[in-house]
């Protein structure tokens, strides 16, 4: 019956991979519910409420519909900023990695600011401009750990930054944001 339909979308897949339960095609961490999708606990939630340490790394871009799958709730898979949002802002998460840098094209080569809005929105729709500047200030992250205080993510970007992460003493949370803009 369900082999019929096509291939499952990816956002449903990483949900319920994450959660092991059938999700809902185009929704992050959402299942079918009596009046319409509802939220789900997936393996991260679960195990950060075990004391776990957890997060995610990939080579897309870090809101796209996989790797939010395991750390995210959002009915669309393309709502790129508010997924973001809640992967910097609302996850317990201690790692986030990935692509989706707002100053970098697809060949790491640093762009200027565009000018016009339409621009500045294509140059920050995988992290959204608040979001960036918040993380680069070193003033995004909510409570990971529930002590009822901020817990911000230490931003990496560079090759030596993500070098340096080999030795030596590291954050409590690290958000690396590759320099290039989609793979």
């Amino acid at each position: 019956k369900y082999a019929a339909k096509g291939a499952t979308d990816s956002a449903a897949a990483a949900t319920a991979m994450s959660s092991g339960r059938k999700a809902v095609d185009g929704a992050i961490g959402m299942i079918p519910g009596e009046e319409g999708p509802v939220p789900v606990e997936h393996m991260a939630e679960r195990a950060e409420k075990l004391g776990k340490a957890t997060g995610v790394i990939t080579s897309v871009p870090f809101s796209h519909a996989t790797p939010a799958g395991f750390l995210v709730h959002e009915g669309s898979r393309g709502s790129y900023v508010e997924i973001a949002r809640q992967m910097i802002h609302d996850s317990a998460a201690e790692v986030v990695m990935g692509a989706g840098h707002p100053w970098f094209d697809d060949s790491g080569r640093f762009v200027d600011l565009p000018l016009d809005a339409k621009q500045r929105a294509k140059r920050f729709s995988y992290i959204g401009e608040e979001n960036w500047l918040a993380l680069a200030a070193g003033k995004a992250g909510g409570d990971a750990d529930g002590d009822g205080d901020p817990d911000p993510w230490a931003l990496i970007q560079t090759r030596q930054g993500f070098q340096d992460l080999a030795s030596g003493d590291t954050p409590a949370r690290v958000f690396g944001l590759a320099t290039v803009a989609s793979t």
